[in-house]
């Protein structure tokens, strides 16, 4: 069977997707009707992957975003109401302590703000590998003309006047074509002074990098900054789940017995299916992972087990905590 032909994304859309996300990114920094505000918890070892795209603005003295503030982390959020209580009702269906639950939510706001910066994120760093790219074949280009390995035939050069010139206006165009022997060969002798420019020694090891190493892989092996993010909190939130869950099981590592009836209670009532089931669900509810409606919950929770795939860890007995790491 032929594989359907992925269409290309045009320049329309694009925009389109990042003024969408920017402007949801936004609707959760303005105080306004029909929504409740929320504070982020305090920064723990236990939630502080959680919180892995929250955004740095100006913010006033109360942690509020305001334009004529000074930078720093925002501590006043607003978030619908009818989208807490759906996050809410998530939290009960899946039984989810409370002491947790305001840990999850500002997960649930960073898989949202993840989502938001997913489309502009891209495109930033395309723009930036093409302008790499560019870069070094210009720098490929001159190593090769400074080992005569090349010549110069034919050279144009447009310029934009700047305006310093009393005869130029601002944004005329200018043009110079070298075609003769003379200006041809001093156009080759300036150019082979590239190594003199300050910039020249980081290009060229970073240049050298590349080839050696391959270009740098912005999303860690995903597909994209959206992929990048589902399994980056779908592992996370997973662990966390794990280890908040099951917490209270390294107070019973002297009596075997009771440790034994506690972490089959337990894994009957938090089963990893079930929360990969949940992550999937509050996922989606962020619009990070944007799915059919009518989505089976068997394909949601492969989905997610993929997506987490070796991070999992078994829910044994949590070694005790000391010094920082015992305060949540």
């Amino acid at each position: 069977m032929a594989k359907t032909k992925r269409k290309a994304v045009t320049p329309q859309a694009q925009a389109k997707g990042r003024h969408s996300g920017k402007m949801k990114k936004i609707s959760y920094l303005a105080e306004r009707k029909n929504t409740e505000e929320f504070n982020p918890p305090p920064e723990t070892g236990w939630n502080r992957f959680l919180a892995n795209h929250k955004p740095l603005q100006k913010v006033d003295s109360t942690g509020k975003v305001d334009i004529k503030g000074n930078f720093g982390k925002i501590t006043r959020y607003f978030v619908p109401s009818v989208e807490l209580r759906k996050v809410r009702s998530l939290f009960t269906q899946f039984k989810m302590p409370d002491h947790i639950q305001t840990d999850l939510t500002w997960s649930y706001l960073n898989m949202a703000f993840a989502g938001s910066d997913a489309v502009a994120s891209d495109q930033e760093y395309s723009t930036l590998d093409r302008n790499i790219d560019k870069l070094h074949q210009v720098l490929d280009f001159l190593k090769e003309l400074a080992d005569q390995e090349i010549k110069i035939t034919y050279m144009q050069i447009d310029a934009t006047a700047a305006g310093k010139n009393k005869h130029s206006a601002a944004g005329e165009k200018r043009s110079i074509r070298v075609t003769g022997r003379l200006d041809i060969g001093f156009m080759e002798d300036l150019l082979a002074l590239y190594p003199k420019v300050e910039a020249y020694s980081s290009i060229n090891a970073f240049h050298e990098v590349e080839k050696k190493h391959g270009k740098s892989d912005h999303h860690m092996g995903h597909k994209n900054a959206r992929k990048h993010a589902q399994s980056y909190y779908a592992g996370m939130i997973f662990t966390y789940l794990r280890n908040t869950l099951f917490e209270g099981l390294g107070a019973l590592t002297n009596d075997m017995p009771a440790l034994k009836a506690e972490t089959e209670r337990l894994k009957k009532r938090y089963p990893d299916r079930q929360l990969y089931l949940f992550i999937g669900r509050l996922m989606h509810l962020s619009e990070l992972l944007p799915l059919p409606e009518d989505y089976p919950d068997d394909s949601l929770i492969d989905l997610i087990k993929k997506k987490i795939g070796p991070r999992q860890v078994a829910p044994a007995a949590r070694r005790k905590s000391t010094g920082k790491n015992a305060s949540r």
